[in-house]
């Protein structure tokens, strides 16, 4: 990471998580589970390309760039789910991280399908 990243890390993505973040499960393929906190960010129904007419929602869940108080970019496996809220506040379910994990001002993003 830059040396912004690990400011950022340290001093605004605290406060960030405090503010807009919720309670998420990370499952791990090959490993425990742990509570973590993330920023979700729903975006609408998206096509699936491989079936016609099917719908999916399309999620990124921003955490900690942290191997105890978030996910490591790169311990993200295939394999590794996340347990949250598809609707804010609604009931809990488990979807497969997809995707490449890349980290931006010392968060992890991953898109969550």
């Amino acid at each position: 990471m830059t040396a912004f990243d690990d400011l950022f890390q340290e001093a605004a993505a605290p406060p960030l998580l405090d503010q807009f973040g919720e309670s998420v499960v990370y499952i791990p393929r090959d490993g425990r589970p742990r509570e973590i906190t993330a920023i979700i960010v729903r975006e609408p129904l998206q096509r699936l390309s491989a079936v016609p007419g099917a719908l999916s929602p399309s999620t990124v869940a921003k955490v900690r760039n942290n191997a105890v108080t978030g996910i490591l970019a790169s311990e993200v496996n295939n394999g590794d789910k996340l347990e949250y809220a598809i609707r804010k506040g609604g009931e809990m379910c488990q979807r497969a991280i997809g995707g490449t994990a890349i980290v931006k001002g010392g968060l992890t993003y991953i898109e969550v399908k």
